[in-house]
């Protein structure tokens, strides 16, 4: 399902050049969904709903790491000619939970055996081979940052209205 973020958004990540997505500045200037203060929402393109999924990754907010993985593997699929299913598909695999936090996951997750209980050797297959296992979201669906860094929950979200409501609207 393609959502309207995303029609407002592609032209533009397509139109990125290497440049802007290395300067954490300027890509979350033209990724800006909405602003308050000291927070700042960028459109992370993790629109993919797995909806055959057994387990569901639930993480607060997507970080610079993650939206600028999802920004390059969606570029990539749309100048391949891929469509907007099959791209926001791949784009949420290659960004979701990317970076030195997928790992770190991983670990977790093989820990408390759920790898066991899914029938795998280890939960990095979730990320692999056997992602028609997994949907992954966020609390906040979207980059958030808190004066300029990735949010980590503080100032607490749920004495944010802003925040709160970004959580209404798009969880």
């Amino acid at each position: 399902m393609q959502s309207q973020l995303f029609s407002t958004y592609a032209p533009i990540i397509n139109s990125l050049t290497a440049g802007d997505v290395r300067d954490d500045d300027a890509l979350r200037q033209r990724l800006q969904i909405a602003a308050s203060g000291d927070f700042q929402v960028c459109y992370t393109p993790f629109d993919h709903v797995n909806q055959c999924a057994k387990v569901v990754l639930v993480g607060l907010t997507p970080g610079m790491t993650q939206l600028r993985n999802g920004v390059l593997a969606l570029k990539q699929q749309l100048q391949l000619g891929a469509d907007a299913t099959a791209a926001l598909a791949a784009t949420k695999r290659a960004g979701a939970f990317s970076g030195t936090i997928r790992p770190n996951l991983v670990a977790l997750l093989d820990a408390i055996n759920l790898n066991r209980r899914l029938g795998l050797r280890t939960c990095a297959e979730l990320f692999e081979q056997r992602v028609d296992l997994v949907h992954t979201t966020s609390v906040l669906r979207h980059a958030v940052f808190y004066r300029g860094e990735n949010y980590s929950g503080n100032p607490r979200l749920v004495r944010q209205p802003f925040l709160r409501q970004q959580v209404i609207e798009l969880f």
